[in-house]
């Protein structure tokens, strides 16, 4: 059975658990390294968590209207490529 011990959000530690996602499943599935799915799941991102939630608090908007899009300039183009 895989477990994520040092998860401390339980709703996202249930659902990986259930799926039984390994670490490294994760981390190929979200596009980032095992190293980083622990980071970011051991807690140690509350103080970007806590940042995204006060600007989503102060701008009223929900989390995809406020990230949904992102404006890079001219390297809009190359992501929109797939090349970047």
């Amino acid at each position: 059975m895989i477990e994520y011990p040092y998860c401390v959000y339980p709703a996202l530690k249930k659902v990986f658990c259930e799926r039984q996602y390994t670490r490294r499943q994760l981390a190929d599935a979200v596009g980032i390294s095992k190293s980083n799915i622990w980071w970011w799941l051991s807690g140690n991102n509350q103080h970007t968590i806590d940042v995204i939630k006060g600007i989503l608090r102060e701008s009223g908007l929900t989390f995809e209207e406020a990230f949904g899009e992102v404006f890079l300039g001219k390297r809009n183009a190359i992501i929109a490529l797939g090349l970047g």
